[in-house]
């Protein structure tokens, strides 16, 4: 991840190197307060449910907010 990261924007290496790690931290901070819950209520097919919708919310966002320039 971090060759990929680090060329978005060579400029700018360390501010999105820094936003990477903070969304990955996010990420897990929340994931870890709610993956429980989620477990106890649905087991595997609800997390696998909420993980697809996740992965669609982000290919939607990709190819309606990213351009190339």
């Amino acid at each position: 991840m971090i060759p990929l990261v680090s060329e978005l924007a060579p400029e700018t290496r360390g501010t999105v190197m820094a936003l990477n790690v903070a969304g990955m931290a996010a990420g897990r901070a929340i994931s870890s307060l709610i993956g429980p819950r989620v477990w106890a209520v649905g087991e595997l097919p609800l997390n696998a449910a909420i993980s697809a919708g996740f992965v669609l919310l982000a290919s939607v966002v990709l190819w309606v907010g990213v351009r190339e320039r």
